[in-house]
Formats: C-alpha cells, structure tokens, sequence
C-alpha cells in the first residue's frame, strides 16, 4: 500500500460529485489492475524464456546422443544433466557444471575421457564437465 493515495473531497454544503468520485476509483483500479497485468507478463516471459531453454537443452541432448555413441561405441548408455559445482562447504562462489555419467563395457582410459569431455565442452557449449561413471 506504498503506492495508494488517498483523496477526499468535502462536499460541505454542496453536493458530492460523483461523477469525478467514480472516475477516481475507476482510475485507480485501472492503474492497479495494469501493475498486475505487467508483472504477470513479466513473468510469463521469464517462464517462457525457461521453457525454451529446457526444449533447446533436450534437442541438443537427442542430436548428441546417437554422435555420442558413434564417437565411443564402447559406451552403453549416458546421462547428460545440469548441476551447480562448489570446491568446499564454505565456498559462496557456485559454478555451473554439466554431468555426464556413463555407463561403458569398461572404464573409458585417461586419453579417451579427455577426448570425450573435450568434445562434449564444444558440442554442448560449456565450460566445465564432470564425468561419472555409473
């Protein structure tokens, strides 16, 4: 309630106008209902904006995974999420990371693991990967 204001007109002797009264509230529910509209719309468009990034993330995902499996035959299967990365329980800077968890007939060597996450940094646009094997 910051923002109301609160007019009174005194009639005294003569007549209220209730014409102007009318217009007053009419003016203020419209400049309310417009507050709320707006912040509404703002918020539909963050929301939109996150559904978007959410499909762009899952059409990505299902390009990667047939390349994926072309590029290291010896991987089963491949979880691919988004996470936060912290060094240390203290730590108030937060990273973004992408998992990768993978499940192989055997453990990827050093040489083909850096390949992998190397490649997957530049298809996937992203800086930092953590491999997990599953």
């Amino acid at each position: 309630m910051e923002a109301t204001s609160l007019v009174v007109h005194q009639a005294g002797e003569r007549k209220i106008d209730t014409l102007s009264l009318k217009m007053s509230i009419m003016a203020d529910l419209y400049k309310e209902s417009k507050i709320a509209v707006d912040s509404r719309d703002k918020q539909i468009a963050k929301l939109n904006e996150q559904l978007h990034s959410y499909k762009t993330a899952e059409e990505l995902m299902e390009s990667v995974t047939p390349e994926l499996h072309v590029l290291f035959p010896e991987i089963n299967s491949i979880v691919i999420a988004n996470g936060i990365s912290s060094t240390s329980r203290y730590d108030v800077y937060h990273q973004k990371a992408t998992l990768l968890v993978v499940d192989a007939k055997k453990k990827l060597s050093a040489q083909d693991a850096e390949r992998l996450t190397t490649w997957l940094e530049e298809r996937l646009k992203t800086q930092k990967i953590k491999l997990i094997y599953g």
